[in-house]
């Protein structure tokens, strides 16, 4: 077996050398803009990271505190002059300082319980979906996302009646064929459980470009929940249990729907399992990138445009996807061969979701959705499309708070929508 990741040393004193103090992530920060306070930002909390390794009397719980107030959407990483590899620090802050409440530890345990056991996970999603019918909330059937439900305040959209790795329209490793390249659909929690249609469409859509897809029954969560609340061992434990699959199966490619899963397999795990992970971590790519490299697929689109009306859609960068995964014209170059893409002028901002981020901050992380829902709203769209399920269920949020009824789509739900309305 190879040797897990350093645990003592991710280079992450090197790491906070490197900041040069000059504030640009000031400018970057979304959380930042709103609360104009020093240690809510990457240099303030690098600040305090290096006073705490010279021995200043800083508490563990502040350092924890600070941790969680940090939405890590990556934004001041991409526009660091210094370069400086901030999602490696905030890591190792998380890994160091993330478990120290018990609110904390009573997660991490729930987590390690349920995530690496997918018929208890199947068990009680299913649980949680009869009860949202029981139970409807006045807005429509909703449920806090358990088990963040025990310590917060965060809803989430209607559960599946079935999850993507059960559908029959999904097809499984065994049954795929050996003929051209294979994708490994990884297809993350928030995918398999709420949004199905979603990884559907994605096999839908890559078997169209003539990639073999193949489904394994026995992935797991990638992780990165365990990895928010500064659980390494319980991230690490995940993470060799889909390396085996990786392994067994050895695809050419490995794609998500959700850009935090693909980030987190491309970028966490070779931080948890150095050499052993970075074959698999080379191979994992966004669908958009992976089109992109098929000359043939974009024929294919521009052919599509030409037999549609063109609707005017706004497109979302998610912030995994555009500063982690760094695809920022891919999903473009796909869309405009679809619609007529028209974009905001504050360009691409963060929607406030950031996973654990939304769920201890609500109230933080309402405000900066609905800043961006407003921005995306500003230029009319008939259609706002993003690559991401999280951005997808705080924009449907926050459009829906101001009294919109506009779509939210994922990417891969828009142009499998087009294709298949090209063949009907």
């Amino acid at each position: 077996m190879s040797e897990r990741g350093p645990e003592k040393n991710h280079g992450w004193i090197e790491a906070l050398d490197r900041c040069a103090r000059c504030g640009k992530c000031r400018s970057v920060c979304p959380a930042f803009k709103l609360l104009q306070t020093e240690t809510d930002v990457a240099r303030g909390r690098i600040s305090l990271l290096q006073a705490k390794a010279e021995g200043k009397p800083i508490s563990k719980e502040r350092l924890r505190e600070l941790f969680y107030s940090c939405i890590k959407c990556y934004r001041c990483e991409g526009n660091c002059p210094s370069q400086v590899k901030y999602g490696q620090i905030i890591s190792r802050m998380g890994f160091d300082y993330g478990m120290e409440g018990f609110g904390s530890r009573m997660m991490a345990w729930l987590l390690r319980f349920m995530l690496p056991r997918r018929g208890i996970y199947d068990l009680v999603v299913k649980m949680a979906s009869w009860l949202q019918k029981v139970f409807p909330s006045p807005k429509g059937e909703r449920i806090r996302h358990l088990p963040i439900s025990f310590f917060h305040r965060k809803s989430i959209p209607s559960l599946a009646e079935t999850p993507a790795l059960k559908l029959s329209s999904m097809r499984t490793c065994e049954e795929a064929e050996s003929v051209g390249s294979v994708v490994f659909l990884f297809t993350g929690c928030l995918c398999n459980y709420v949004y199905p249609e979603m990884a559907e469409a994605t096999k839908t859509v890559l078997e169209y470009a003539g990639f073999q897809v193949r489904l394994p029954k026995e992935q797991l969560c990638c992780g990165m929940p365990l990895k928010a609340i500064g659980d390494r061992e319980g991230a690490a434990m995940l993470a060799e249990r889909n390396m085996e699959l990786f392994e067994r199966y050895c695809p050419d490619w490995i794609v998500s729907p959700c850009p935090t899963c693909t980030g987190h397999l491309k970028r966490g795990y070779p931080e948890l399992w150095d050499q052993r992970a970075l074959p698999w971590s080379e191979r994992c790519i966004d669908m958009s990138e992976l089109l992109c490299k098929n000359s043939e697929f974009a024929d294919r689109l521009r052919a599509t445009r030409r037999k549609q009306r063109l609707i005017r859609i706004t497109y979302h960068d998610p912030c995994h996807l555009l500063w982690v995964l760094e695809n920022q014209e891919e999903p473009r170059t796909l869309l405009r061969s679809l619609a007529e893409l028209i974009e905001p002028k504050e360009g691409a901002q963060c929607c406030g979701m950031g996973g654990i981020f939304s769920a201890v901050h609500p109230l933080l992380a309402a405000e900066i959705g609905t800043r961006r829902a407003e921005e995306l709203l500003s230029v009319d769209p008939e259609e706002i499309v993003t690559g991401c399920p999280g951005c997808i269920l705080q924009l449907k949020e926050r459009t829906s708070a101001r009294g919109e009824n506009i779509p939210v789509t994922h990417t891969a739900e828009f142009i499998a929508r087009c294709l298949l309305d090209q063949d009907s």
